[in-house]
């Protein structure tokens, strides 16, 4: 099987990577400092860490919940818990940001056998649509990402132990079946409380309520979905095969989910960066503004995480 590259340019390419992906985390986290500083928050729900209370807690899966507290265990730094807690989290998310940057770049340098392309994969993979969700958020996105991509390039690498060990990690569970959703077909609180208290099902949210938040996510979805369908008949079997996925994973966010956050679950997806470098190298004009939205809207997502607003 194809190695990473060990070349000099591949090896240049991966300490510019490194370094990049600490600086947009650092960019990120000043923006965040000063925004947060002046804007009130929405609602205080981001400084709840209260467990499990209600049912419709369930939408949220117990793996983050339970990593923060864990984290108020640890020192606190002269600040409350709660802040500490996810200030830990926070420090797990960017530790992560090295590995994470390095596995798409290999990755998509097994499949494509690119060093320029892989390189530009992986830079426009540090212009997420939510960055301060892939970056710090107390969410499951950014391990989420992580296994993913690592997953994948264990089985690029046909190491499939490993390979079946990042990507069943990656998926938490339902967790217990009370009543009333233990008679259903599938059984699943998950299911129930997303179907009762968030309307989602097949385009429950198409709305016109709710056209702004299905716009938001256009940028991404729209061109993952024509490259997926371009590629799925035309690529080699491995290429294919994430081809395929990207494509019931888009559709799915489309017309079953609150289609807005695919902002924040299309980056676990490579072919989401592998569709904005096929469009930057194959129509520069649409690449130019793919990348245009991806910093201007990116800058101006971590403003509204700064008060918790909608999106957010």
């Amino acid at each position: 099987m194809a190695v990473d590259g060990i070349g000099d340019q591949t090896r240049e390419h991966i300490v510019l990577l490194d370094k990049l992906a600490i600086l947009s985390r650092v960019f990120a986290a000043a923006l965040l400092c000063l925004t947060s500083a002046s804007l009130p928050l929405f609602d205080a729900s981001p400084r709840i860490l209260d467990g499990y209370l209600y049912e419709h807690y369930w939408a949220f899966f117990p793996g983050l919940p339970w990593l923060s507290r864990l984290a108020e265990n640890l020192p606190a730094f002269k600040v409350d818990s709660t802040t500490a807690a996810h200030a830990w989290v926070a420090l797990l998310h960017v530790a992560l940001a090295i590995p994470t940057t390095r596995a798409i770049y290999n990755l998509t340098l097994i499949h494509f056998r690119s060093p320029s392309f892989s390189l530009l994969t992986a830079l426009l993979s540090l212009l997420p649509a939510s960055p301060v969700t892939l970056y710090f958020a107390p969410y499951a996105e950014p391990i989420f990402t992580f296994l993913s991509y690592r997953g994948m390039l264990a089985c690029a690498r046909e190491r499939y132990l490993p390979a079946s060990l990042y990507l069943r990690r990656r998926r938490p569970s339902d967790g217990s079946l009370p009543p009333p959703w233990c008679n259903d077909f599938i059984p699943s609180i998950y299911t129930h409380v997303q179907r009762t208290y968030w309307h989602v099902g097949f385009l429950s949210y198409w709305t016109f309520a709710q056209l702004p938040n299905i716009l938001l996510a256009l940028p991404l979805l729209v061109p993952l979905l024509l490259y997926s369908m371009s590629h799925i008949s035309c690529s080699p079997l491995k290429s294919t095969a994430h081809a395929v996925h990207a494509a019931i994973f888009g559709l799915t966010l489309l017309t079953n989910a609150h289609t807005q956050i695919a902002l924040r679950l299309l980056p676990a997806l490579p072919s989401t960066y592998w569709a904005a470098a096929a469009l930057v190298v194959e129509r520069p004009r649409w690449g130019r503004a793919y990348i245009i939205w991806a910093v201007l809207w990116g800058a101006t997502s971590i403003v509204l995480w700064a008060a918790f607003l909608p999106p957010a």
